[in-house]
């Protein structure tokens, strides 16, 4: 019979292999929740990273496409009205944000899955004490992390890259890895809170910069002399819009530059991919990306992501979200959409966007761990955890694929195609990820960058091929 693929404890993929959550960090189930098995647990955790790694593209796919304030402001390219408006409508509600909190939930959680194991084997084998530390392993695995994020960014051309973030906050956390889940929480709650006074001051700046550029509108329309600092508020607002609002010329040109050839892409993205992994890191990626992790690595100490809670906690998580993440999303979807989706607006919508993407984030988790214990979908989730054992092979190729789709050196499409077309691209990716995991984890232990990623880590080649007896059927 083909070997189920075991659970893997990597925060993006497969490397490390067992049948059991460490015993450190299992949760007891409560004594109403229905018996689940470690297998089943341990799946769970594989499927809903593979859910992640395919979800995020369903925001990526705007970026990849289209011009890069398109992501949030469809009236830049890819269609504000009739069936691309109704695109963004339902990504807005359903998908912004919330996939990529579900995958850094993971990675939080992975450290702690690593780390917990590696602590227990040495215990029980303290023959593996003449190895690298668990400290080393972790330290060494984050910083070649952050290697395939450059490499991600700078040369497969994805100016959009979360590995090299997730790499720099791995080297961060690890002295938290034995925090109880109440502390955890707890300083989740800190870090959205430094993030979202970063967000409240921008907005409030914004906010003021409009009122003044708009008296001093007021002011010329009068035929008033403007001040110096009116001439400065009235300058820096249409900055500020042109910013935000590109030109037809100025994105015809970043069009072109993208269906060029290969060094066309890349110095036209080299800008971003600067900022992104510079300035953005500090504004805001730290801060983002850092409290969902701190917050997986508490909810998966309390047994949430491995679907050791019982039916009712998951249906109170599922319904508590849902109603506060999608009324939140609601109120700024429809409140950006009402001013046109003016400047001032979009910085507003903010103020409120973490609560949103948490609240729907977790509603989708109580939704997936209802559908995976009852069991119905068995063939799906499989398909889905082959895709999350490759999750780092499978966020790479799609950088891949998605560039030989819309840059100069494949098909050519950037800017090309509305915003509801992109999903096509997204299902075509979506079926070649789901058929080739499956199939390739038949045969080999990891996928090809999980394996180069542990060959790395541990700095000696790892095996690669099953034996013949685990892929018979």
């Amino acid at each position: 019979m083909t070997q189920q693929p075991p659970f893997n404890i990597d925060p993006l993929a497969a490397s490390e292999r067992d049948d059991a959550v460490p015993a450190s960090i299992a949760a007891p189930a409560p004594p109403n929740a229905a018996p689940v098995s470690r297998p089943q647990r341990l799946s769970s955790i594989d499927a809903l990273r593979g859910i992640a790694v395919l979800g995020i593209l369903l925001m990526n796919i705007t970026a990849f496409g289209l011009p890069y304030w398109a992501y949030v402001d469809p009236s830049v390219a890819g269609g504000s009205t009739g069936a691309n408006l109704w695109t963004w409508i339902v990504t807005e509600m359903l998908f912004e944000g919330t996939f990529r909190t579900i995958f850094s939930m993971l990675f939080g959680a992975g450290i702690i899955l690593l780390t917990s194991r590696l602590e227990e084997r040495r215990a029980v084998h303290p023959a593996d004490a003449r190895g690298p530390g668990v400290a080393a392993i972790h330290y060494r695995r984050n910083v070649w992390l952050v290697v395939f994020g450059i490499i991600d960014a700078w040369v497969l051309l994805w100016t959009g890259d979360i590995l090299y973030l997730y790499g720099l906050l791995g080297l961060l956390l690890y002295p938290l890895r034995h925090c109880r889940p109440a502390t955890l929480i707890i300083g989740a709650v800190l870090v959205l809170a430094v993030l979202d006074s970063i967000y409240v001051w921008e907005w409030r700046e914004t906010v003021a910069l409009r009122e003044a550029a708009a008296e001093a509108e007021d002011a010329e329309a009068l035929g008033m002399p403007l001040s110096p600092d009116q001439e400065d508020a009235l300058n820096a607002w249409r900055d500020r819009v042109s910013e935000d609002k590109p030109s037809l010329e100025e994105l015809e040109i970043e069009k072109r530059s993208m269906q060029g050839g290969y060094l066309d892409v890349a110095l036209a993205l080299a800008p971003y991919n600067f900022w992104f992994e510079t300035v953005e890191v500090v504004r805001s990626g730290l801060w983002d990306a850092g409290a969902m992790m701190l917050l997986g690595m508490a909810l998966m100490k309390l047994g949430v992501l491995s679907a050791a809670r019982s039916s009712r906690f998951y249906v109170i998580m599922l319904a508590l979200g849902y109603v506060v993440g999608l009324g939140v999303n609601a109120y700024e979807t429809i409140m950006v959409a009402r001013s046109g989706f003016s400047v001032d607006a979009m910085a507003q919508a903010t103020v409120t966007y973490d609560l949103g993407r948490l609240g729907v984030a977790l509603g989708h988790i109580g939704l997936f761990m209802l559908l995976f214990m009852r069991g119905s979908l068995a063939g799906t989730f499989k398909r889905l955890a082959a895709v999350g054992q490759m999750a780092l092979t499978n966020y790479l190729m799609a950088s891949v694929l998605c560039g030989l789709v819309f840059h100069g050196y494949g098909l050519s499409l950037y800017g090309e195609l509305d915003r509801w077309q992109l999903y096509l691209v997204v299902l075509g990716v979506w079926i070649v990820q789901l058929t080739i995991s499956p199939i390739w984890l038949r045969y080999f232990h990891f996928g090809p960058v999980e394996w180069l990623w542990r060959s790395l880590t541990y700095w000696r080649r790892q095996p690669m091929r099953r034996h013949a007896a685990q892929t018979d059927e």
